[in-house]
């Protein structure tokens, strides 16, 4: 920021912007400020690390989901009988992938510290409100477990 405050400071306002309207002016300082900005501030390229399914779901489930999608976008119509027997697959599979990854993780959770990262996204608190919990700043997990 100082280079830039530097540069600004080393303008003649008076001069440059008295003789100008008030549009004029404006359109001057704006072209200053931008010369600045294309001059001292780089550009940084944005990784984007979104992951485009959960950590749970396998690949059977996730194209069936995919599926059901664009049966909905040909039809849209939630009583027609291919997006009732799309959604009715994709929720099965949705439902016996998430319970076989937490069997998975449930059989290695002492031997693998990364499956907390797991269990953290179903902790609640209770901070704003403890009269409708636990005591302020205790954690509530619920896991449940089928075999």
């Amino acid at each position: 920021m100082t280079a830039i405050g530097n540069e600004m400071d080393a303008v003649d306002w008076n001069r440059l912007l008295d003789p100008l309207s008030t549009e004029e002016a404006w359109a001057a300082f704006k072209a200053k400020i931008m010369e600045c900005e294309d001059k001292y501030i780089p550009w940084k390229k944005r990784v984007c690390n979104r992951k485009s399914k959960p950590v749970w779901m396998t690949h059977q489930a996730y194209k069936a989901v995919k599926k059901q999608y664009r049966v909905y976008a040909k039809y849209k119509n939630r009583n027609h009988a291919a997006y009732i027997t799309a959604s009715d697959r994709a929720k099965k599979l949705i439902k016996t992938a998430r319970n076989n990854f937490e069997v998975k993780l449930a059989a290695k959770i002492k031997e693998d510290k990364k499956s907390y990262a797991y269990l953290r996204s179903f902790m609640l608190t209770y901070d704003q409100e403890p009269s409708r919990g636990p005591v302020q700043g205790q954690f509530v997990v619920l896991i449940v477990v089928v075999h």
